[in-house]
């Protein structure tokens, strides 16, 4: 029999400063796990991330956990721009590897 964890045992699996895919679109994303890891104050993430990805980035740049992007872009589909992580951007906070 399988041992299970919850989204926030493994959200807490993930140190700092780790390197994180995401990829999916905004159906097949792993929101939950997003979320958790939102909510566990990781920072320094280096995310690669398909550009439908964009809802999970704009989560964890709200929550001050991006340090890296690569991607070719990141925005929220017909709802426009990812305020939270365009400001870290331009803030220098978040730096960005084109993958286009």
């Amino acid at each position: 029999m399988a041992d299970w964890i919850t989204l926030e045992e493994a959200a807490g699996m993930v140190p700092d400063k780790s390197k994180l895919a995401l990829g999916g679109s905004h159906r097949l994303a792993p929101m939950a796990l997003v979320k958790a890891l939102a909510g566990q104050g990781v920072k320094d993430l280096h995310l690669i991330t398909t550009p439908t990805g964009g809802f999970g980035a704009e989560l964890l740049a709200a929550a001050g956990a991006l340090q890296k992007a690569e991607t070719a872009q990141i925005s929220l589909g017909e709802f426009g721009l990812a305020p939270a992580f365009r400001k870290g951007v331009e803030e220098g906070k978040i730096h960005v590897a084109d993958g286009s």
